[in-house]
Formats: structure tokens, C-alpha cells, sequence
């Protein structure tokens, strides 16, 4: 799974994080939590089915997960939730009540980070192992599965927070992160770039380098004909 969409790519176009409480920004903040359950988890879904959405026909490799599958991760306290909530305000009339006490109108971002590779059933920890062999031993290796930012929260700092959060704990444990970017958002979006300046704004000595890749091949005929013939080959010229 990956940090992808147009709408990840705009908001990570904001390395400078806004300053709430003035203009028309609403108000908003950023928690962490080792599970996501009842209304917010179901907020929390649509959030990401509109969020990743345009890449069912946009990336070959599949990248959204399904309904059990969100579940299953929203469930398993290995894995910690970076949760985007706009918080209730006079103009509001309804909103759900979360853990903490907070009244949350719409979940506006939602993002997965762990050291436990085990739970990232897409990539081999012996990858890890074998490129950071003593981060890996000491727990400092870090995946983050997707993070998803609602359109229309461009500007308001939740996505700022986010990976500005996550390069600190990177930090704090002189740990690797690593995050899979599709094409698409490398190449148009310069995603990994605008990560890489927000992380810097917070953890200076923070460097960003791609470690792997993958291409896809399309082999096409541009015209319906019979098949060739087959090659003789004599096995006897192989001696």
C-alpha cells in the first residue's frame, strides 16, 4: 500500500505548516491511536475509499485495501493510526465523540506507521535485514503503509503534522522509515521531494534516497494474426 492521489500530492505541496485560528482554516488536529473502532473507524473508511479511489485505474499494482483487510489493520494495535479530525465548531451541528472526549465533525486524514514489518503482509522484512541489518536487530526499521488526506483539507497542517510526526520518532530511534510511492506521484507530484522538505523542517539531518523500484511491462500486438510457426529445433545441436 502507498501514499498516492492527487489530493496527498497537493497537500504535501504545503511544506510550511499554516497557522490555524485565522483566515477560514478549520480547526483541526492530529492524534495517535493503536485503534481505530465504531464511528470513526467507519468516518475513517470513507475517508480513504474517496482518498484512493482514482487508483483502482490509475496504478497497476493494486494499492487499495479491501473492507476486511482496513479492518484488519484498524485493529491491530501493532500498527499506530495517525488520525486527522475537524473538530466541532459553532457552525456545527453534529459531530461523534471520540475516545479522548473530542467532538470530531469528519476524520480529514488517516495514515499508517509501524516497526513491526511483520504486519505489512506486501514487502519481505528480510529486505531490511539485509540493507540495515542493525537498525533492523534494534526494532529502528519503519514502514508507513498509506496516509490519505481528505481534498478538502489542503493547507489546514493535518498532512504537515503528520510527517512531521513520523520524522521525529524516525529520529528519536536514528531509524530508517520507508514509504512506497507510486510512479505516477514520483514522477508528476515530486511526492518524495515535498515529504522529504517537510520532514527537514523538523529533523534537519533527515536525507531521502529511493532504495527500490519496480516496472511494469506491457507487450502488446497491434494487429490480430495467425500464430508464426513454431522453430524446429534440432536437440542434437545442443551437444
Amino acid at each position: 500500500m502507498s501514499t498516492s492521489t492527487e489530493h496527498v500530492a497537493a497537500a504535501a505541496a504545503q511544506t510550511d505548516r499554516p497557522q490555524l485560528g485565522s483566515g477560514s482554516l478549520p480547526a483541526t488536529d492530529v492524534v495517535k491511536r493503536t485503534r481505530l473502532t465504531g464511528p470513526l473507524r467507519e468516518a475513517a473508511w470513507q475517508l480513504y475509499l474517496e482518498a484512493f479511489e482514482e487508483l483502482r485505474a490509475t496504478a497497476i499494482q493494486r494499492h487499495v485495501y479491501s473492507r476486511e483487510e482496513f479492518d484488519a489493520v484498524m485493529e491491530d494495535e501493532r500498527v499506530v493510526k495517525y488520525v486527522g479530525r475537524r473538530l466541532r465548531g459553532p457552525q456545527d451541528d453534529l459531530a461523534l465523540r471520540d475516545v479522548d472526549g473530542a467532538d470530531v465533525v469528519q476524520v480529514c486524514a488517516l495514515a499508517t506507521f509501524t516497526a513491526d514489518l511483520t504486519t505489512m503482509p506486501l514487502i519481505s522484512p528480510a529486505y531490511f535485514a539485509a540493507r540495515w541489518p542493525e537498525h533492523y536487530d534494534k526494532g529502528r526499521c519503519f514502514y508507513i503503509g498509506f496516509v490519505a488526506v481528505h481534498p478538502h483539507y489542503h493547507g489546514t497542517g493535518v498532512f504537515f503534522d503528520v510527517v512531521a510526526d513520523m520524522a521525529t520518532t524516525v529520529s528519536e530511534a536514528a531509524g530508517v522509515a520507508v514509504l512506497d510511492v507510486c510512479g505516477r506521484n514520483s514522477e508528476r507530484y515530486r511526492l518524495p521531494q515535498a515529504i522529504l522538505r517537510i520532514a527537514q523542517s523538523r529533523v534537519g539531518t533527515i536525507t531521502g534516497t529511493p532504495v527500490d523500484s519496480q516496472t511494469y511491462w506491457a507487450y502488446e500486438a497491434p494487429v490480430a494474426t495467425g500464430a508464426l510457426p513454431s522453430p524446429v529445433v534440432d536437440l542434437r545441436d545442443a551437444r
